[in-house]
């Protein structure tokens, strides 16, 4: 016999239960809130208070994986739309979700599988992540259908919620059917059309359906297609971007490395992303904001011993350091010489 603890935030917990079927209240994992979290932190709107209005607990909220309640988790998404001001938030967010961001697809090779694949892993897992909907293919050698449907009635149209999983399943139908991939022999059924950018769907059938889920149509042979290429060219594509970013972090940080009250909230304000997706984009590069600063202004003081003849002291003030001593020990700490020996050692070879 299942258990359930309904708390008074509207939050689920789950106990000893042995399938989500048996459960009274529609559930979802708190991780599949994670894009949107992550989203309104880039673009530095608080979530704590929406988190906290739609009646979850927003303290430690991604730390540890739990189930909330579906209907408190279709408010959350809502309303970040609304936060952000923007109709497409959903649209645009599940467009550049990653295969893996949904819970249900974690399990799947995604270098080796197919889209057959992976829709069957979204079915084989949806009841661990979500008793909200039930989801169903159907493939006549022709066309297959994917069908979500919702175990209960939305009060209101969850019409952001059904855009991200749209975007979602259309950007991976996208990648999986490859060099067959025709936009238009895509059709999507959602609740509510006008959340779906037209400018982005590259004639891509749009169909209004109803609030109890969505629908995909596609050709059957779509299902076959292996991703192992494709993937690896993303994976270029995101060593590219990763490159591209600290390129970009590099030429910031170069025209301010004598602004000794620089701050990482400064840099990250200047390249429009919140402290901590800079913080979380360093990171995924090895490295972090105070590394790559230091670094660069040691190397700007090198070339400046090396080729100029500015004394010791106003080097170490144009590149940024508070005081002669903290310019030394830091120069010491990267080179294994002092400034002046340093530059003592490179005169001689010159």
């Amino acid at each position: 016999m299942s258990q359930f603890i309904l708390n008074l935030d509207r939050e689920a917990q789950f106990v000893g239960a042995s399938s989500m079927s048996e459960q009274p209240v529609p559930l979802m994992l708190n991780t599949l809130l994670r894009p949107f979290i992550s989203e309104l932190d880039r673009l530095g709107i608080p979530y704590a208070q929406l988190l906290e209005r739609c009646g979850m607990k927003s303290q430690n909220f991604l730390l540890n994986e739990h189930y909330v309640t579906v209907r408190s988790s279709y408010k959350f998404v809502e309303e970040c739309a609304e936060a952000t001001n923007d109709k497409h938030f959903g649209f645009n967010l599940g467009s550049k979700a990653p295969l893996q961001s949904l819970a249900n697809f974690e399990l799947v090779d995604l270098s080796r599988s197919s889209l057959g694949d992976l829709l069957s892993a979204l079915i084989l897992d949806a009841r661990r992540v979500n008793s909200s909907a039930t989801y169903t293919i159907t493939n006549d050698g022709e066309w297959v259908q994917v069908v979500g449907k919702r175990v209960f009635r939305p009060g209101k149209p969850p019409a952001q919620v059904d855009a991200f999983f749209a975007a979602y399943m259309r950007n991976a139908i996208r990648i999986y059917a490859g060099q067959r991939w025709s936009p238009e022999l895509l059709t999507i059924w959602v609740c509510d059309p006008s959340v779906l950018p037209i400018s982005q769907l590259n004639n891509t059938v749009v169909i209004k359906g109803d609030r109890m889920g969505a629908r995909f149509r596609f050709p059957s042979t779509w299902m076959v297609q292996k991703a192992e290429e494709i993937i690896q060219r993303l994976d270029r594509t995101r060593r590219e971007e990763r490159e591209q970013f600290i390129a970009d972090f590099r030429t910031l940080l170069s025209g301010q490395l004598g602004n000794q009250s620089l701050t990482m909230n400064t840099v990250a304000k200047d390249l429009s992303i919140s402290p901590s997706t800079l913080r979380r984009e360093l990171k995924r590069n090895d490295t972090s904001y105070s590394l790559v600063l230091t670094n660069m202004r040691l190397e700007r003081a090198e070339h400046l011993l090396k080729e100029s003849g500015i004394s010791i002291a106003e080097i170490g003030k144009l590149v940024g350091f508070e005081n002669p001593s903290s310019f030394a020990r830091a120069f010491r700490s990267k080179s294994g010489q002092t400034p002046k020996e340093f530059r003592a050692l490179n005169a001689s070879e010159r």
